[in-house]
């Protein structure tokens, strides 16, 4: 995060993206959105606090089912965060393959997440984001028409159109990724002071025998 913020980095929701693909509204520099799924108790705990220290909103996408569950939000944390400008979304009702699954259950998982997740935190639900990253055209016309605006999926490149907005781009960024690798997946570099380096772990060499 810390990185985004010298690279000058700003953060958008996903409705502000599609704001921009439909209706040509001006994003501001170097826009990127910074998503967590789940709802997982350390995207509060952990992220949160991060965020909020360098000036930036993510996107966070719920399980119906997890909420307050262990080790998962719970209603108030996840309106906490919503107060400070983050987008919520739908990561479905019990998180399945939505591939795996018959017409009534995908229906279950996408329309009824909606409806869900809107009552229990009176909070709009816009956009679905697809367990695993996992969608098809069946899928992406039950989120259309669910009266999203947008799904989420998983790609390999930074662009955005029009014609996937039920299917945008998501690089997955994982704990154990390094600044450089990181980095690598970011569209605009700044100032390589703010990039430090990094030193390879040592490898174990065996010592011969005497």
């Amino acid at each position: 995060m810390r990185l985004l913020h010298d690279w000058e980095y700003t953060t958008i929701t996903i409705e502000a993206l599609v704001k921009a693909i439909q209706e040509g509204i001006t994003l501001p520099p170097r826009p990127i959105m910074i998503t967590f799924d789940d709802g997982n108790l350390d995207n509060y705990t952990n992220a949160f606090p991060v965020m909020q220290k360098y000036g930036f909103n993510g996107t966070l996408y719920v399980v119906g089912t997890y909420i307050g569950a262990p080790q998962y939000m719970n209603v108030e944390q996840i309106k906490e965060v919503a107060r400070a400008g983050w987008e919520i979304g739908s990561h479905g009702m019990t998180h399945p393959d939505l591939e795996k699954l018959d017409l009534q259950t995908q229906n279950y998982e996408i329309v009824d997440s909606r409806w869900y997740l809107e009552n229990k935190l009176g909070l709009p639900i816009l956009t679905f984001a697809y367990p695993f990253g996992v969608s098809s055209c069946g899928v992406n016309n039950i989120v259309y028409k669910a009266g999203y605006i947008a799904g989420m999926s998983i790609g390999a490149t930074p662009d955005q159109c029009k014609s996937e907005l039920y299917n945008l781009h998501r690089f997955v960024v994982k704990g154990v990724y390094g600044l450089n690798r990181f980095a690598s997946l970011l569209p605009w570099w700044g100032d390589l002071f703010f990039l430090p380096t990094e030193t390879p772990a040592p490898v174990n060499t065996p010592v011969p025998a005497q």
